[in-house]
């Protein structure tokens, strides 16, 4: 197991513990494994589109993280806050990066890292986020983007057979 899903694990009854928001990381937590089922061969143009939407996503989610401008009580809370905001920026600018080298016709190789990056920064933005006690409205923008990254995924994390 990957160190990220046995630190998930061990705070499996705080984390989860009867909520909304517990609901939805299980699920975030579980959709790679559905999304791995199947391995779609690469096609540039599905690619290129779930790139660009995934941007769109991202913007909206860093656009509704930056109406919240933190004034957390908690200190705690309020630095993940702001890691989250800066991990939301990345993620925007990354996001928007990816899909432009997709649409300039760069492929899974010459894209690869950017992806990566992309996942990185979610894992983050979700562990900041989840610290900071983010609102419903603003957890639902970021599951959408989430989301988006999860149906890139399968066309970056193994080659199918056949190719």
């Amino acid at each position: 197991m990957t160190p990220h899903f046995d630190r998930l694990l061990s705070q499996w009854p705080t984390f989860f513990a009867g909520t909304r928001r517990g609901a939805l990381a299980l699920g975030l937590a579980l959709a790679p494994l559905a999304a791995a089922a199947e391995l779609p061969r690469w096609d540039q143009a599905r690619v290129t589109a779930i790139a660009v939407e995934l941007s769109e996503s991202v913007a909206k989610a860093a656009l509704e993280v930056d109406k919240q401008k933190g004034g957390r009580v908690d200190v705690s809370k309020e630095r993940s806050f702001y890691e989250f905001r800066e991990d939301m920026r990345l993620a925007k600018n990354t996001s928007r990066h990816l899909a432009k080298e997709l649409q300039d016709g760069k492929g899974r190789e010459e894209t690869y890292p950017t992806f990566k990056r992309l996942k990185t920064l979610r894992n983050d933005a979700a562990e900041n986020a989840r610290r900071a006690d983010m609102p419903d409205s603003t957890m639902a923008t970021i599951t959408a983007a989430g989301g988006l990254l999860n149906r890139l995924r399968p066309y970056y994390e193994e080659e199918p057979e056949g190719n």
